[in-house]
């Protein structure tokens, strides 16, 4: 256990009391990351005998679905002697786990050396239940929005669901964690919702669109916006809906966006949904097949569509791994 002596090597302030009394749990670490003492509260929910050897490694009590991420995090803070924070869940002495957020700060010498690593766990747990009710009902909504979507018009749901394949693809392809990956999903299953203020006839039309009914069609993003964004989400999915138009040029709509004005969901959405669109079927034409698809998105790669995302895309495409669902080609 750290002796009062040895908590002078981690602050010049004497900290003893001020770390038994806060309301979180407290660790301090050597610089390897191994646990040398933990404060009342800490041994109290590890449920450990106050003066007992603390020189077990932390990762122990993470759970194991958590510990990839939160040993990754910690390992290149330590590399880096680094600030560290991340949302896990730690086991109470009674196999409980609860969510914490994990603080840890590196105390260095004179001369720069990390010597200590002083941790905090602040508990989460009822902010990420509350939370995780939330996305609950949010999905819940989602649901309730794509079935309307495909009692009025199956072509639009179809082509929705199509768009969510290709967006996680490509989203997975960049690397994009879970959460990120499922905002994107969820928003390319709806991101057509404003249509339901379109006409059905405008949308169904064999041939071309007059101008005005081009700018009725063009309203969708705006309507979609409207009908969402009284949701609370977890992820910016109005924004995406309201955004998947736009370009990197200014060249798209409904506002006209520039380059990093436009979030990266959306940026992923509108080369999915190009390349879904000329994959398929539209009520005016048929598909176009995926070479032509790959030429329009590699033609406006850095221009009207992000690099990233069109590299991403093009990549899955020579490997085969792009799901079309079932495409026809201008051939068939």
């Amino acid at each position: 256990m750290v002796s009062r002596t040895h908590h002078k090597l981690v602050n010049p302030l004497d900290l003893w009391d001020i770390m038994e009394s806060i309301p979180h749990l407290v660790c301090v670490s050597s610089p390897d990351g191994t646990t040398e003492y933990l404060n009342a509260r800490a041994l109290a929910y590890v449920g450990a005998a106050a003066g007992s050897d603390h020189r077990w490694a932390w990762m122990d009590v993470v759970h194991p679905d958590d510990a990839a991420r939160a040993l990754g995090g910690f390992a290149q803070a330590l590399a880096a002697g680094t600030s560290y924070e991340v949302d896990c869940r730690i086991r109470r002495h009674d196999g409980v786990y609860r969510w914490h957020t994990l603080r840890a700060l590196p105390r260095r010498d004179l001369d720069g050396t990390v010597v200590r690593w002083i941790g905090t766990a602040t508990d989460i747990t009822e902010r990420y239940e509350a939370q995780e009710a939330r996305t609950e009902i949010a999905l819940a909504a989602i649901a309730a929005i794509a079935a309307t979507i495909e009692a009025r018009d199956p072509y639009t749901a179809g082509h929705q669901r199509r768009v969510a394949d290709i967006t996680v693809a490509i989203a997975t392809e960049l690397g994009l964690d879970d959460d990120q990956r499922e905002g994107i999903r969820l928003a390319a299953t709806i991101h057509d919702i404003g249509k339901i203020g379109v006409p059905v006839e405008i949308l169904t039309r064999p041939g071309d669109l007059r101008p005005e009914e081009h700018a009725r069609l063009e309203t969708h993003p705006i309507t979609g916006y409207e009908i969402i964004s009284g949701i609370e989400f977890p992820w910016p999915i109005a924004e995406m809906v309201l955004q998947h138009h736009e370009r990197l040029d200014g060249s798209g709509y409904p506002n006209g966006l520039h380059d990093d004005e436009i979030v990266l969901g959306a940026r992923i959405l509108a080369v999915g949904d190009t390349v879904e669109a000329m994959t398929n079927d539209r009520p005016y034409r048929s598909a176009l097949g995926l070479d032509a698809a790959l030429a329009e998105i590699q033609a406006g790669r850095g221009t009207r569509y992000d690099a990233d995302v069109v590299d991403a895309c093009v990549r899955l495409a020579d490997r085969g791994q792009l799901p079309l669902g079932h495409p026809r080609h201008p051939e068939v």
